[in-house]
């Protein structure tokens, strides 16, 4: 104020002048920030409003793992964000895992025991088996007999679960590969041999019950690799004086006409797999001797015809009822199966190793592996040449305690093989590691480890998913044999 006073006026005015101009500037300045921080505001925004009825779009947080109570299976809803539709058996009840954002859904078949869970493979619809069972505790020893199945479908989420009505339902073949028809063996036969299914039917979620064909005892079949073919074996009874026969044939889904591939007399023939170059696979059963029976407990011969009435090639001796890994071929003909060396007969854990197959020589390798081990479980990284398998520990052991068995798959480590280049290489950080399933793109893989679900994904570290696929304690086995691969099934992101 004093040097306002003892200014003089002219120098006051400028002064002031100045002030004012300064003054409306920094005015103008503001001004442009703010105008600035608006339009960004605006274009980030304005996508989100103009989809959403000029709302903001706020995502949801993904959930927390989830744990269900009341005896219930433990969840990890957050690691399954992104990874598709994950089914599974937990003690008795089947579940279903979605995406973070989706809740777990418990599928409901009342009073009936679920298995085999199997997506699509468009991934909208779930099928799986549900049986009215009746199970007896020997001192600890559960013995469980099935009383009767049926086919159900539901949604892949879960939801909308119901029987397929009107079928005649002895077990399932599986999906195609291309569209969503599953293959059932249908009917029951009222003659020698007792029991089994007189025909296929194709069933869709939605629509009418297909009848491929009727007539015979349907032992076994399995999807040709386009879909459009479904190979079936048969085994007619000792109508005198003819001998029982085991018959192979594919039959043309379109119309249902059949191609005669290969007959043998007094011989059961158990379809494997219908693979590119190798053509239809199996095992055969004789001697008097029954599927699953003692007979074909300690291994079965597999062999290969690659041609309607051509020459059958014999690959090696499997475990036919697939509790080491069923044989399996990637896209361009490479082949896997757990040959049976030695004596190791129905033990899992004794005498086992994954050969591979080439497509142009046809000849097959035993796998790398340490001293002490077997290799179990093969499985092919999706459209791609590289063979993925457990390692574990062969060992002498002929008692069966749930201690040992759980013990022994959890000591599994998985690898990778490059069957072109000849090199393995280990997964590191991955424990267990029975019956594999990969993503579509082969970057993830879902695994079994510790009687929970585990999902690795490249450099990340893996994490439980689902637990427990049995009752503790209660590991259903034979000779080691745990069947795993019946409890759950993965709809990986496409």
């Amino acid at each position: 104020m004093t040097i306002l006073e003892d200014a003089p006026a002219t120098q006051i005015d400028a002064d002031a002048r100045a002030l004012f101009e300064e003054a409306r500037r920094r005015r103008r300045r503001r001004w442009l920030a703010i105008g600035v921080v608006f339009l960004a505001v605006l274009a980030a925004t304005l996508p989100l409003v103009l989809a959403n009825g000029a709302k903001p779009r706020h995502l949801p947080p993904p959930l927390p793992p989830v744990t269900q109570t009341h005896g219930g299976p433990t969840v990890d809803a957050a690691a399954m964000r992104g990874q598709g539709h994950l089914a599974f058996v937990s003690q008795g009840t089947l579940w279903v895992l979605g995406d973070s954002r989706e809740p777990l859904t418990e599928v409901h078949a009342p009073g009936l025991v679920p298995s085999e869970p199997s997506f699509s493979p468009d991934g909208r619809w779930l099928a799986f088996v549900a049986s009215k069972v009746l199970s007896h505790d020997y001192g600890g020893d559960v013995v469980t007999n099935v009383l009767s199945s049926s086919l159900w479908m539901a949604r892949a989420n879960g939801t909308g679960a119901h029987p397929v009505g009107g079928l005649s339902f002895k077990g399932s073949f599986g999906w195609s590969p291309t569209s969503d028809v599953v293959a059932v063996a249908a009917g029951t036969s009222t003659s020698v041999p007792f029991g089994l299914a007189t025909g296929v039917d194709l069933v869709g979620p939605t629509g009418p019950i297909v009848r491929l064909f009727r007539g015979s005892h349907v032992v076994s079949a399995t999807w040709g690799p386009g879909g459009a073919d479904l190979a079936v074996s048969t085994m007619s009874g000792p109508d005198a004086p003819s001998p029982w026969t085991g018959a192979l044939a594919s039959y043309q889904v379109s119309d249902g006409r059949p191609t005669q591939w290969l007959s043998l007399p007094n011989t059961w023939i158990v379809i494997s797999g219908w693979w590119p170059v190798w053509g239809i696979g199996f095992t055969t059963v004789g001697g008097g001797g029954v599927p699953g029976g003692s007979a074909a407990a300690d291994g079965s011969p597999l062999l290969a015809i690659s041609a309607p009435r051509g020459p059958t090639r014999l690959l090696g001796t499997i475990l036919s009822n697939g509790s080491t890994g069923r044989p399996t071929a990637s896209t361009t003909g490479w082949l896997a199966f757990v040959d049976n060396f030695g004596d190791g007969g129905r033990t899992v854990w004794q005498s086992k190793q994954v050969e591979v197959c080439a497509p142009t020589t046809l000849a097959c390798v035993v796998l790398p592996h340490p001293d002490g081990t077997v290799t179990v479980d093969p499985a092919w990284l999706p459209h791609q040449d590289i063979l993925s398998y457990a390692v574990a520990p062969d060992q002498p052991a002929s008692v069966f305690l749930q201690s040992t068995v759980g013990a022994w798959y959890d000591r599994h480590q998985l690898s990778e093989y490059a069957p072109r280049a000849r090199t393995t290489t280990a997964m590191s950080g991955v424990q267990g590691g029975a019956d594999q399933l990969w993503s579509t793109h082969g970057e993830t893989v879902l695994y079994v480890s510790g009687d929970g679900l585990w999902l690795a994904s490249g450099s990340h570290a893996p994490v439980e998913v689902a637990r427990p696929l049995f009752t503790p304690g209660r590991l259903p086995m034979f000779y080691a044999q745990v069947p795993f691969a019946s409890q759950f099934a993965w709809s990986a992101a496409r």
